[in-house]
C-alpha cells in the first residue's frame, strides 16, 4: 500500500463571491484560484496518473460550461473514454460526466440567486443548448424547477437581509 500523503486541489467552488469583495468570477466554475478553501481528494502518493485526472479535472473547471462532453475532456488529457472514466471516478469519487454537471449546476444555481437573467440566456451561460434540457437536469438533479429553486432561494436570502 502507498505511503499516505495529502493531496489538495483547491475547489472552484469555494472561490470568493462579489458579496465578499472579489469581483473576479469566473464564467463558470473557473480555474482553481491560488487562495481558496482547499479540499483533499485522495490520499496516497501522487502519480503521474493523478496528474492527468488533475489536468482533466482542471479541464473540467474551465470548460464545463463550453457544452463540453467526457470524449473531449478525454482527447484534452490524451486518454481512452473508458481509462478516463475508471481512473477519475477511482482518485475523484464520480464519473467524469457528474463533475461536468456539477460545475454545470453550481453555475446554474449562482446565476438563478443573483440574477434576472431568463432560463434562455442561463442555459446557453452553462453549456446547454436548450432550455428545456436544462430544466429536466435541473429538477432531476436537485428536486425542483429552476424557477422554483429561484424563487426559494431569493426568499430564503431576504429573510436573512
Amino acid at each position: 500500500m502507498p505511503a499516505l500523503s495529502a493531496k489538495f486541489l483547491t475547489s472552484p467552488l469555494h472561490r470568493t463571491n462579489a458579496r465578499e469583495g472579489n469581483n473576479q468570477g469566473p464564467r463558470c466554475a473557473g480555474p482553481f484560484p491560488a487562495s481558496a478553501g482547499r479540499q483533499p481528494l485522495w490520499t496516497r502518493d501522487h502519480t503521474a496518473t493523478d496528474s492527468i485526472i488533475e489536468e482533466a479535472q482542471q479541464f473540467v473547471f474551465e470548460h464545463a460550461c463550453d457544452g463540453i462532453s467526457v470524449d473531449q475532456v478525454a482527447d484534452h488529457v490524451g486518454m481512452s473514454r473508458s481509462y478516463l472514466e475508471k481512473k477519475y471516478r477511482e482518485i475523484v469519487g464520480r464519473s467524469p460526466h457528474a463533475e461536468i454537471r456539477r460545475v454545470q449546476f453550481a453555475r446554474i444555481r449562482e446565476l438563478l440567486q443573483e440574477t434576472d437573467y431568463p432560463l434562455k440566456c442561463i442555459a446557453a451561460m452553462t453549456g446547454f443548448r436548450y432550455m428545456e434540457h436544462l430544466c429536466l437536469a435541473f429538477k432531476r438533479a436537485m428536486g425542483e424547477t429552476p424557477g422554483a429553486y429561484r424563487l426559494r432561494s431569493r426568499w430564503a436570502a431576504a429573510l436573512h437581509a
